[in-house]
């Protein structure tokens, strides 16, 4: 690793290798348990990209807001809850080129969000 590397890679070809993240199925227990609304720092996730042996790490915070409908029921019909998931923004916070910071166009972070919005169903 030398701070005089030039990387190149595809950035359409990567694969996810690993992360700690919350995906959409988590979503309704943090916007319950923030009354309303979740921010998650320090969330990542790591791509390999293809044919190259180094990882891309990207570390960003996702926002969320929702709202949960509830009907207490009555005495033929049960009590139900639903969740409405108001907003969801990933926002890229930093990236990583084998353990290099990057310095990147705002296009390579929205293509990045879009990324991890796909991976956490968003």
């Amino acid at each position: 690793m030398s701070l005089d590397t030039t990387y190149a890679f595809e950035i359409d070809r990567l694969t996810f290798v690993d992360g700690d993240y919350k995906d959409s199925d988590d979503f309704s227990d943090l916007i319950y348990e923030g009354e309303g609304s979740a921010e998650l720092e320090n969330q990542w996730m790591a791509f390999q990209p293809e044919g190259c042996d180094f990882d891309v790490f990207v570390e960003y915070t996702l926002s969320l807001s929702g709202s949960f409908d509830y009907c207490p029921g009555d005495y033929w019909t049960p009590p139900a809850c639903d969740f409405n998931l108001d907003s969801a923004e990933v926002s890229v916070s930093k990236i990583l080129i084998d353990d290099i910071e990057a310095c990147v166009s705002k296009d390579v972070e929205i293509f990045f969000a879009g990324l991890i919005e796909k991976k956490i169903n968003i």
